[in-house]
């Protein structure tokens, strides 16, 4: 099993968490070394901003999110699967998706000491969420086929994170993009 695996079965929110905050920071150094001009820095402010969200809100979300999708429909038939992969697309991922993106919007503003940084956050959201999620469903259907089908519950948080990196990048290049940008 493994020290993670100890640390998943003794402490599995903390774990979750930190597991969470580490993978979406690191997503974010990514999403900046792939978008940024190469004589700037990364923005520690905003690696701290994306990891804080991990772990405040993702990695506590999915860790209740996986045991409440298991008791309403537990197994891994193809019915049930398919069950939990719709509530994963229409539920989870719009929520997170929208969350995620006001949140960068808002930090990103708050920066500037942006006196309407909530509703320039709103407003991230509203433009950018819907395409981040259209495109998320084209990577985390099929993964999340995956995972339901074989990854046993109290390691689905960690089997997310795992397409959390590659997600992560993506989803931390759209949301903090100008919104002129998104607009285009």
């Amino acid at each position: 099993m493994g020290i993670y695996g100890r640390l998943l079965h003794s402490h599995p929110l903390l774990t979750k968490s930190i597991t969470t905050g580490a993978i979406f920071g690191g997503g974010d150094v990514l999403a900046q070394s792939i978008s940024k001009d190469p004589e700037d820095d990364i923005s520690l402010s905003r690696v701290a901003t994306t990891a804080a969200y991990g772990a405040g809100f993702q990695g506590p979300f999915l860790h209740f999110w996986f045991g409440r999708l298991e008791k309403i429909w537990p197994g891994a038939s193809v019915q049930t699967i398919a069950k939990k992969i719709v509530s994963q697309a229409l539920v989870y991922a719009p929520l997170n998706v929208s969350l995620y993106s006001a949140w960068a919007g808002y930090h990103n503003t708050a920066d500037d000491k942006n006196d309407d940084a909530v509703e320039l956050a709103i407003q991230n959201a509203m433009a950018k969420a819907p395409s981040i999620w259209m495109d998320g469903n084209y990577f985390w259907i099929p993964l999340n086929v995956m995972i339901f089908s074989i990854v046993p519950l109290p390691f689905r948080p960690v089997a997310v994170n795992g397409g959390s990196v590659v997600w992560t990048t993506y989803m931390s290049f759209r949301a903090n993009e100008s919104l002129e940008a998104a607009l285009l």
